[in-house]
Protein backbone atom coordinates (compact mmCIF):
# COMPACT_ATOMS: atom_id res chain seq x y z
CA UNK A 1 0.00 0.00 0.00
CA UNK A 2 1.15 3.51 -0.85
CA UNK A 3 -1.23 5.01 1.73
CA UNK A 4 0.93 4.55 4.77
CA UNK A 5 2.43 7.69 6.29
CA UNK A 6 3.45 11.22 5.41
CA UNK A 7 6.21 9.91 3.15
CA UNK A 8 3.60 8.29 0.94
CA UNK A 9 0.45 9.35 -0.87
CA UNK A 10 -2.22 10.76 1.45
CA UNK A 11 -5.96 10.18 1.10
CA UNK A 12 -6.89 13.45 -0.65
CA UNK A 13 -4.10 13.07 -3.19
CA UNK A 14 -4.96 9.40 -3.69
CA UNK A 15 -8.65 10.11 -4.37
CA UNK A 16 -7.72 12.87 -6.83
CA UNK A 17 -5.39 10.49 -8.65
CA UNK A 18 -8.07 7.78 -8.83
CA UNK A 19 -10.64 10.20 -10.29
CA UNK A 20 -8.12 11.42 -12.86
CA UNK A 21 -7.02 7.93 -13.87
CA UNK A 22 -10.63 6.74 -14.21
CA UNK A 23 -11.46 9.69 -16.46
CA UNK A 24 -8.52 8.88 -18.75
CA UNK A 25 -9.37 5.15 -18.74
CA UNK A 26 -12.95 5.92 -19.82
CA UNK A 27 -11.86 8.39 -22.49
CA UNK A 28 -8.76 6.73 -23.94
CA UNK A 29 -9.16 3.10 -22.91
CA UNK A 30 -12.85 2.62 -23.70
CA UNK A 31 -13.53 5.57 -26.09
CA UNK A 32 -16.15 7.16 -23.84
CA UNK A 33 -16.86 10.86 -24.16
CA UNK A 34 -15.15 12.72 -21.33
CA UNK A 35 -15.12 16.38 -22.41
CA UNK A 36 -11.97 18.46 -22.28
CA UNK A 37 -13.55 21.01 -19.98
CA UNK A 38 -13.86 18.30 -17.30
CA UNK A 39 -10.07 17.90 -17.26
CA UNK A 40 -9.51 21.67 -17.32
CA UNK A 41 -11.82 22.19 -14.33
CA UNK A 42 -10.57 19.10 -12.51
CA UNK A 43 -6.92 20.14 -12.85
CA UNK A 44 -7.55 23.69 -11.64
CA UNK A 45 -9.75 22.74 -8.69
CA UNK A 46 -7.41 19.92 -7.63
CA UNK A 47 -4.45 22.30 -7.38
CA UNK A 48 -6.49 25.01 -5.67
CA UNK A 49 -7.75 22.70 -2.91
CA UNK A 50 -4.62 20.56 -2.59
CA UNK A 51 -2.24 21.45 0.25
CA UNK A 52 1.00 23.23 -0.53
CA UNK A 53 2.97 20.10 0.39
CA UNK A 54 1.09 17.97 -2.15
CA UNK A 55 0.85 20.15 -5.27
CA UNK A 56 4.21 19.02 -6.67
CA UNK A 57 3.28 15.36 -6.15
CA UNK A 58 0.00 15.98 -8.00
CA UNK A 59 1.88 17.78 -10.76
CA UNK A 60 4.30 14.89 -11.22
CA UNK A 61 1.38 12.44 -11.34
CA UNK A 62 -0.38 14.44 -14.05
CA UNK A 63 2.66 15.11 -16.28
CA UNK A 64 2.77 11.66 -17.99
CA UNK A 65 -1.01 11.73 -18.54
CA UNK A 66 -1.19 15.20 -20.08
CA UNK A 67 -0.66 15.72 -23.81
CA UNK A 68 -0.66 18.74 -26.12
CA UNK A 69 -2.73 21.72 -24.92
CA UNK A 70 -3.61 19.90 -21.70
CA UNK A 71 0.12 19.57 -20.89
CA UNK A 72 0.67 23.30 -21.46
CA UNK A 73 -2.38 24.10 -19.34
CA UNK A 74 -1.12 21.83 -16.54
CA UNK A 75 2.24 23.58 -16.40
CA UNK A 76 0.65 27.03 -16.31
CA UNK A 77 -1.89 26.10 -13.60
CA UNK A 78 0.77 24.39 -11.48
CA UNK A 79 3.18 27.30 -11.94
CA UNK A 80 0.64 29.90 -10.87
CA UNK A 81 -0.60 27.87 -7.88
CA UNK A 82 3.00 27.08 -6.91
CA UNK A 83 3.90 30.76 -6.68
CA UNK A 84 0.65 31.66 -4.88
CA UNK A 85 1.01 28.93 -2.24
CA UNK A 86 4.74 29.53 -1.77
CA UNK A 87 4.64 33.33 -1.96
CA UNK A 88 6.25 33.72 1.48
CA UNK A 89 9.09 31.27 0.86
CA UNK A 90 10.66 32.23 -2.47
CA UNK A 91 14.29 33.19 -1.70
CA UNK A 92 16.34 34.93 -4.37
CA UNK A 93 19.35 32.84 -5.38
CA UNK A 94 21.94 32.51 -8.11
CA UNK A 95 19.87 29.97 -10.04
CA UNK A 96 16.89 32.34 -10.05
CA UNK A 97 19.03 35.21 -11.32
CA UNK A 98 20.65 33.11 -14.05
CA UNK A 99 17.25 31.68 -15.03
CA UNK A 100 16.01 35.24 -15.45
CA UNK A 101 19.04 36.06 -17.62
CA UNK A 102 18.28 33.03 -19.81
CA UNK A 103 14.65 34.16 -20.08
CA UNK A 104 15.75 37.67 -21.11
CA UNK A 105 18.09 36.19 -23.74
CA UNK A 106 15.21 34.21 -25.24
CA UNK A 107 12.93 37.28 -24.96
CA UNK A 108 15.42 39.32 -26.99
CA UNK A 109 15.27 36.67 -29.74
CA UNK A 110 11.47 36.63 -29.70
CA UNK A 111 11.23 40.42 -30.09
CA UNK A 112 13.83 40.48 -32.88
CA UNK A 113 12.07 37.63 -34.68
CA UNK A 114 8.67 39.38 -34.41
CA UNK A 115 10.09 42.54 -35.94
CA UNK A 116 11.72 40.40 -38.65
CA UNK A 117 8.31 39.00 -39.62
CA UNK A 118 8.39 35.61 -37.90
CA UNK A 119 5.39 34.24 -35.95
CA UNK A 120 7.12 34.03 -32.55
CA UNK A 121 4.64 34.13 -29.66
CA UNK A 122 4.82 36.24 -26.51
CA UNK A 123 2.46 33.75 -24.82
CA UNK A 124 4.87 30.87 -25.48
CA UNK A 125 7.72 33.04 -24.17
CA UNK A 126 5.84 33.71 -20.92
CA UNK A 127 5.06 29.99 -20.58
CA UNK A 128 8.75 29.18 -20.90
CA UNK A 129 9.63 31.84 -18.32
CA UNK A 130 7.06 30.53 -15.85
CA UNK A 131 8.31 26.92 -16.12
CA UNK A 132 11.94 28.08 -15.91
CA UNK A 133 11.31 30.01 -12.68
CA UNK A 134 9.29 27.17 -11.13
CA UNK A 135 12.24 24.85 -11.75
CA UNK A 136 14.61 27.43 -10.23
CA UNK A 137 12.56 27.98 -7.07
CA UNK A 138 11.25 24.45 -6.48
CA UNK A 139 14.29 22.83 -4.78
CA UNK A 140 14.30 25.76 -2.34
CA UNK A 141 10.70 25.26 -1.27
CA UNK A 142 10.24 21.48 -1.09
CA UNK A 143 11.06 19.48 2.04
CA UNK A 144 12.48 16.62 0.03
CA UNK A 145 13.60 14.57 3.04
CA UNK A 146 9.96 13.93 3.99
CA UNK A 147 8.19 14.16 0.65
CA UNK A 148 10.46 12.68 -2.02
CA UNK A 149 9.07 9.14 -1.91
CA UNK A 150 5.56 10.59 -2.17
CA UNK A 151 6.63 12.61 -5.22
CA UNK A 152 8.33 9.63 -6.82
CA UNK A 153 5.42 7.25 -6.27
CA UNK A 154 3.02 9.91 -7.56
CA UNK A 155 5.12 10.16 -10.72
CA UNK A 156 5.21 6.35 -10.99
CA UNK A 157 1.43 6.17 -10.57
CA UNK A 158 0.88 8.63 -13.41
CA UNK A 159 3.46 6.97 -15.65
CA UNK A 160 2.08 3.49 -14.94
CA UNK A 161 -1.43 4.77 -15.69
CA UNK A 162 -0.24 6.08 -19.05
CA UNK A 163 1.43 2.77 -19.97
CA UNK A 164 -1.54 0.71 -18.78
CA UNK A 165 -4.15 2.84 -20.58
CA UNK A 166 -2.16 2.80 -23.84
CA UNK A 167 -1.83 -0.98 -23.55
CA UNK A 168 -5.59 -1.28 -23.01
CA UNK A 169 -6.23 1.08 -25.93
CA UNK A 170 -4.04 -0.97 -28.28
CA UNK A 171 -5.57 -4.28 -27.20
CA UNK A 172 -9.11 -2.94 -27.73
CA UNK A 173 -8.16 -1.59 -31.15
CA UNK A 174 -5.90 -4.34 -32.51
CA UNK A 175 -6.41 -7.36 -30.25
CA UNK A 176 -4.09 -8.93 -27.67
CA UNK A 177 -2.08 -10.89 -30.23
CA UNK A 178 -2.14 -8.32 -33.01
CA UNK A 179 -1.11 -5.04 -31.44
CA UNK A 180 2.67 -5.75 -31.11
CA UNK A 181 2.96 -6.23 -34.89
CA UNK A 182 0.77 -3.23 -35.77
CA UNK A 183 1.97 -0.78 -33.12
CA UNK A 184 5.65 -1.77 -33.47
CA UNK A 185 7.11 1.03 -31.31
CA UNK A 186 4.94 1.41 -28.22
CA UNK A 187 3.57 4.85 -27.45
CA UNK A 188 2.86 6.62 -30.69
CA UNK A 189 0.17 5.26 -33.01
CA UNK A 190 -2.44 7.70 -34.22
CA UNK A 191 -5.94 6.28 -34.44
CA UNK A 192 -9.13 7.54 -36.06
CA UNK A 193 -10.46 9.02 -32.82
CA UNK A 194 -7.23 10.83 -31.86
CA UNK A 195 -7.55 14.40 -30.61
CA UNK A 196 -4.95 16.97 -29.57
CA UNK A 197 -5.07 15.71 -25.97
CA UNK A 198 -5.37 11.95 -26.62
CA UNK A 199 -2.85 9.84 -24.72
CA UNK A 200 0.25 9.39 -26.85
CA UNK A 201 3.96 9.48 -26.11
CA UNK A 202 7.00 9.63 -28.36
CA UNK A 203 8.72 6.22 -28.02
CA UNK A 204 12.08 7.91 -27.38
CA UNK A 205 10.51 10.00 -24.62
CA UNK A 206 8.98 6.82 -23.18
CA UNK A 207 12.41 5.18 -23.07
CA UNK A 208 13.95 8.23 -21.41
CA UNK A 209 11.27 8.36 -18.73
CA UNK A 210 11.69 4.64 -17.99
CA UNK A 211 15.42 5.15 -17.37
CA UNK A 212 14.86 8.11 -15.05
CA UNK A 213 12.11 6.29 -13.16
CA UNK A 214 14.04 3.04 -12.74
CA UNK A 215 17.16 4.70 -11.33
CA UNK A 216 15.16 6.99 -9.04
CA UNK A 217 13.54 3.84 -7.63
CA UNK A 218 16.94 2.17 -7.27
CA UNK A 219 18.16 5.21 -5.32
CA UNK A 220 15.24 4.86 -2.89
CA UNK A 221 16.01 1.15 -2.46
CA UNK A 222 19.68 1.97 -1.85
CA UNK A 223 18.79 4.14 1.15
CA UNK A 224 15.59 2.49 2.36
CA UNK A 225 15.47 -1.30 2.22
CA UNK A 226 11.81 -1.27 3.30
CA UNK A 227 10.91 0.00 -0.16
CA UNK A 228 12.43 -3.01 -1.98
CA UNK A 229 9.23 -4.88 -2.82
CA UNK A 230 7.38 -1.82 -4.04
CA UNK A 231 10.30 -0.38 -5.99
CA UNK A 232 11.35 -3.61 -7.69
CA UNK A 233 7.73 -4.39 -8.62
CA UNK A 234 7.51 -1.02 -10.36
CA UNK A 235 10.86 -1.54 -12.08
CA UNK A 236 9.72 -4.95 -13.38
CA UNK A 237 6.57 -3.24 -14.72
CA UNK A 238 8.32 -0.33 -16.46
CA UNK A 239 11.32 -2.03 -18.12
CA UNK A 240 9.26 -4.04 -20.68
CA UNK A 241 7.60 -0.79 -21.79
CA UNK A 242 11.04 0.75 -22.28
CA UNK A 243 11.93 -2.21 -24.49
CA UNK A 244 8.63 -1.94 -26.39
CA UNK A 245 9.52 1.68 -27.20
CA UNK A 246 12.23 0.32 -29.50
CA UNK A 247 14.40 3.28 -28.55
CA UNK A 248 18.07 2.70 -29.34
CA UNK A 249 18.91 5.55 -26.96
CA UNK A 250 17.05 3.65 -24.22
CA UNK A 251 19.19 0.57 -24.82
CA UNK A 252 22.49 2.48 -25.01
CA UNK A 253 21.90 4.85 -22.11
CA UNK A 254 20.30 2.10 -20.02
CA UNK A 255 23.39 -0.07 -20.54
CA UNK A 256 25.81 2.74 -19.59
CA UNK A 257 23.90 3.87 -16.52
CA UNK A 258 23.16 0.28 -15.47
CA UNK A 259 26.87 -0.59 -15.71
CA UNK A 260 27.74 2.39 -13.49
CA UNK A 261 25.11 1.26 -10.99
CA UNK A 262 26.68 -2.21 -10.79
CA UNK A 263 30.21 -0.78 -10.52
CA UNK A 264 29.15 1.45 -7.62
CA UNK A 265 27.56 -1.50 -5.82
CA UNK A 266 30.50 -3.81 -6.53
CA UNK A 267 32.85 -1.24 -4.99
CA UNK A 268 31.00 -1.89 -1.71
CA UNK A 269 30.28 -5.55 -2.34
CA UNK A 270 30.05 -6.66 1.31
CA UNK A 271 27.38 -4.09 2.10
CA UNK A 272 25.49 -4.42 -1.18
CA UNK A 273 25.76 -8.07 -2.26
CA UNK A 274 22.09 -8.79 -1.51
CA UNK A 275 20.99 -5.86 -3.62
CA UNK A 276 23.31 -6.90 -6.47
CA UNK A 277 21.89 -10.42 -6.35
CA UNK A 278 18.32 -9.12 -6.32
CA UNK A 279 18.96 -6.86 -9.33
CA UNK A 280 20.58 -9.71 -11.28
CA UNK A 281 17.71 -12.08 -10.47
CA UNK A 282 15.16 -9.48 -11.54
CA UNK A 283 17.09 -8.75 -14.76
CA UNK A 284 17.17 -12.48 -15.52
CA UNK A 285 13.42 -12.81 -14.96
CA UNK A 286 12.70 -9.80 -17.18
CA UNK A 287 14.98 -11.22 -19.90
CA UNK A 288 13.18 -14.57 -19.69
CA UNK A 289 9.77 -12.89 -19.94
CA UNK A 290 10.82 -10.72 -22.89
CA UNK A 291 12.41 -13.64 -24.75
CA UNK A 292 9.43 -15.97 -24.32
CA UNK A 293 6.44 -13.60 -24.44
CA UNK A 294 7.59 -10.52 -26.36
CA UNK A 295 8.87 -12.02 -29.61
CA UNK A 296 7.51 -9.18 -31.75
CA UNK A 297 9.35 -6.63 -29.60
CA UNK A 298 12.61 -8.60 -29.79
CA UNK A 299 12.25 -8.79 -33.59
CA UNK A 300 11.54 -5.06 -33.87
CA UNK A 301 14.58 -4.17 -31.75
CA UNK A 302 16.78 -6.53 -33.78
CA UNK A 303 15.68 -4.89 -37.04
CA UNK A 304 16.32 -1.40 -35.69
CA UNK A 305 19.80 -2.36 -34.45
CA UNK A 306 20.57 -3.97 -37.82
CA UNK A 307 19.61 -0.80 -39.71
CA UNK A 308 22.29 0.66 -41.97
CA UNK A 309 21.71 4.09 -40.38
CA UNK A 310 21.75 3.23 -36.68
CA UNK A 311 21.73 6.98 -35.88
CA UNK A 312 18.19 7.29 -37.28
CA UNK A 313 19.24 10.08 -39.66
CA UNK A 314 20.76 12.18 -36.88
CA UNK A 315 24.21 12.48 -38.46
CA UNK A 316 22.67 14.08 -41.56
CA UNK A 317 20.62 16.40 -39.36
CA UNK A 318 23.72 17.47 -37.42
CA UNK A 319 25.51 18.19 -40.70
CA UNK A 320 22.63 20.34 -41.97
CA UNK A 321 22.62 22.52 -38.87
CA UNK A 322 26.40 22.81 -38.62
CA UNK A 323 26.71 23.88 -42.24
CA UNK A 324 24.26 26.72 -41.59
CA UNK A 325 25.76 27.70 -38.24
CA UNK A 326 29.33 27.96 -39.46
CA UNK A 327 28.37 30.41 -42.20
CA UNK A 328 26.46 32.92 -40.07
CA UNK A 329 26.40 34.99 -36.90
CA UNK A 330 23.87 32.50 -35.53
CA UNK A 331 26.82 30.51 -34.18
CA UNK A 332 27.38 33.33 -31.66
CA UNK A 333 23.83 34.49 -30.86
CA UNK A 334 21.43 31.83 -32.21
CA UNK A 335 17.91 32.44 -33.54
CA UNK A 336 15.66 31.67 -30.57
CA UNK A 337 13.64 28.66 -29.44
CA UNK A 338 10.40 29.00 -31.35
CA UNK A 339 10.25 27.12 -34.68
CA UNK A 340 14.02 27.30 -34.94
CA UNK A 341 14.18 24.53 -37.54
CA UNK A 342 12.11 26.66 -39.95
CA UNK A 343 14.46 29.60 -39.46
CA UNK A 344 17.40 27.37 -40.40
CA UNK A 345 15.53 25.65 -43.23
CA UNK A 346 15.94 22.17 -41.74
CA UNK A 347 13.03 19.73 -41.61
CA UNK A 348 13.82 18.23 -38.19
CA UNK A 349 14.82 19.41 -34.72
CA UNK A 350 18.48 19.07 -33.75
CA UNK A 351 18.19 15.78 -31.79
CA UNK A 352 21.12 16.83 -29.62
CA UNK A 353 21.14 18.99 -26.49
CA UNK A 354 24.40 20.87 -27.14
CA UNK A 355 23.51 21.56 -30.77
CA UNK A 356 19.99 22.57 -29.71
CA UNK A 357 21.37 25.20 -27.33
CA UNK A 358 23.79 26.63 -29.90
CA UNK A 359 21.15 26.67 -32.64
CA UNK A 360 18.68 28.49 -30.36
CA UNK A 361 20.93 30.80 -28.36
CA UNK A 362 24.43 30.56 -29.85
CA UNK A 363 27.69 30.21 -27.98
CA UNK A 364 26.54 33.00 -25.66
CA UNK A 365 23.52 30.92 -24.77
CA UNK A 366 25.69 27.84 -24.26
CA UNK A 367 27.67 29.77 -21.63
CA UNK A 368 24.45 30.94 -19.93
CA UNK A 369 23.05 27.39 -19.88
CA UNK A 370 26.35 26.11 -18.46
CA UNK A 371 26.10 28.61 -15.58
CA UNK A 372 22.40 27.77 -15.18
CA UNK A 373 23.15 24.04 -14.90
CA UNK A 374 25.90 24.60 -12.33
CA UNK A 375 23.66 26.92 -10.31
CA UNK A 376 20.83 24.34 -10.33
CA UNK A 377 23.14 21.83 -8.68
CA UNK A 378 24.60 24.41 -6.28
CA UNK A 379 21.06 25.44 -5.39
CA UNK A 380 20.42 22.01 -3.92
CA UNK A 381 22.68 23.13 -1.03
CA UNK A 382 23.91 19.63 -0.29
CA UNK A 383 25.21 19.11 3.23
CA UNK A 384 27.21 15.98 2.33
CA UNK A 385 29.54 15.07 -0.57
CA UNK A 386 26.91 12.78 -2.14
CA UNK A 387 28.87 12.06 -5.33
CA UNK A 388 31.99 11.02 -3.41
CA UNK A 389 30.02 8.56 -1.30
CA UNK A 390 27.92 7.00 -4.10
CA UNK A 391 27.12 7.89 -7.71
CA UNK A 392 23.72 6.15 -7.60
CA UNK A 393 21.68 9.31 -6.77
CA UNK A 394 23.21 11.02 -9.83
CA UNK A 395 22.30 8.25 -12.27
CA UNK A 396 18.81 9.60 -13.16
CA UNK A 397 20.37 12.98 -13.95
CA UNK A 398 23.12 11.31 -15.97
CA UNK A 399 20.53 9.19 -17.78
CA UNK A 400 18.56 12.32 -18.69
CA UNK A 401 21.69 14.14 -19.87
CA UNK A 402 22.88 11.25 -22.03
CA UNK A 403 19.45 10.62 -23.50
CA UNK A 404 18.89 14.20 -24.64
CA UNK A 405 22.14 13.98 -26.61
CA UNK A 406 19.94 11.99 -29.02
CA UNK A 407 16.75 14.01 -28.58
CA UNK A 408 15.58 17.41 -27.43
CA UNK A 409 15.36 19.17 -24.10
CA UNK A 410 14.59 22.89 -24.03
CA UNK A 411 11.99 22.93 -26.80
CA UNK A 412 10.15 20.16 -24.92
CA UNK A 413 10.43 21.91 -21.55
CA UNK A 414 6.80 21.20 -20.60
CA UNK A 415 7.74 17.58 -19.94
CA UNK A 416 11.56 17.65 -19.70
CA UNK A 417 11.72 20.23 -16.89
CA UNK A 418 9.58 18.03 -14.59
CA UNK A 419 11.88 15.05 -15.19
CA UNK A 420 14.89 17.25 -14.45
CA UNK A 421 13.11 18.38 -11.27
CA UNK A 422 12.62 14.73 -10.25
CA UNK A 423 16.29 13.92 -10.93
CA UNK A 424 17.43 16.90 -8.81
CA UNK A 425 15.09 15.91 -5.98
CA UNK A 426 16.63 12.44 -6.15
CA UNK A 427 20.05 13.90 -5.31
CA UNK A 428 18.65 16.06 -2.52
CA UNK A 429 16.83 13.03 -1.09
CA UNK A 430 20.11 11.08 -1.00
CA UNK A 431 21.75 14.00 0.79
CA UNK A 432 19.05 13.95 3.48
CA UNK A 433 19.56 10.20 3.95
CA UNK A 434 23.35 10.57 4.22
CA UNK A 435 22.90 13.28 6.87
CA UNK A 436 20.87 10.85 8.99
CA UNK A 437 23.36 8.05 8.45
CA UNK A 438 26.16 10.38 9.47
Amino acid sequence: MLLRNKRHINQKLFITMIITAMAFILRDGFNRNVPLYFFLAHYALSFIFMSRDDITSLFLFLIPLSVGPLLYYLNVVYGLIFFIKNRRRLPLSNVVIISFVLFLWEAAHVLINIFAGYDDSIIKLLGFGLCLLVLAFNPKTETVADSYTKMLYSWCSGFASLCGILLLKYMNQFGIGGFPEIVRRFGFVRMVDTTSTSLLINPNQLGRQVIITVFCLLTVVHFDKQEKKRAFSLIAFFVPFGLMSGSRAFLLVGFIVGALYLVDNLARFKANWRQILLVLVMATLIAFFVNHFMGATVGMISRRLASQDVSGGRIEIYGDYLSRLLDSASLIVGRGMQDYNDKYGVAHSTHNLILEIVVMWGIIGLLIVGLWSASLHAGLELATPVFRKTIIPYLPLLGLFLNVQFGQFFISYYHTFPTLMLALFNIKYADSKLIRIG
